[in-house]
């Protein structure tokens, strides 16, 4: 399970019973969370922790090319990596995201090169949230509305009440 901090609760006592059941001996269940809630905290005492560490400027350089396909990563973009993702891969692959979305990653026949001139000449969000909420900023200001009210009435939203609350016409919406 991957960012298991974020689990509802339901797959959090799921994960409990797995783990502290006698019908499951032996079953060994990898995940990632961040401490400091609850439900992760009560998880993780009954588990073995292992900490991983940063990625070094090395295996930066084959998660890139390995894992997101990016060929002939020169040795400075590699540090321009390591120093804004802190060698963690989930913020190296929002900078992937954040490189493409400026237009920087070239298609090549078995990948992508980075556009070097132009990445250093480019800004980008100094966060992870930042990087993550770049796309919704270059949303037009009505879907950015939209998305906004959308984000806090749930995963399930009703089309009507989104309408009533956007002040939007169905068609438009």
């Amino acid at each position: 399970f991957d960012n298991f901090h974020w689990a509802d609760p339901v797959s959090a006592e799921f994960l409990n019973f797995l783990l502290g059941g006698e019908a499951t001996p032996g079953l060994k269940v990898v995940f990632s969370l961040r401490p400091g809630e609850a439900k992760v905290d009560q998880l993780a005492a009954q588990c073995r922790r292992v900490e991983l560490a940063p990625l070094t400027v090395k295996g930066l350089g084959k998660f890139l090319r390995d894992g997101l396909k990016i060929l002939d990563v020169e040795r400075d973009v590699l540090k321009w990596f390591e120093a804004r993702s802190r060698g963690v891969p989930s913020v190296v692959k929002a900078l992937v995201n954040a490189v493409e979305a400026a237009g920087l990653l070239r298609e090549a026949p078995d990948g992508y090169r980075i556009d070097r001139d132009r990445l250093f000449a480019t800004k980008f969000p100094d966060t992870l949230e930042g990087l993550y909420l770049a796309p919704v900023d270059r949303l037009p200001a009505d879907e950015k509305n939209v998305l906004g009210h959308a984000s806090v009435l749930g995963t399930s939203v009703s089309v009507n009440l989104l309408r009533v609350l956007s002040e939007m016409e169905e068609e438009k919406l």
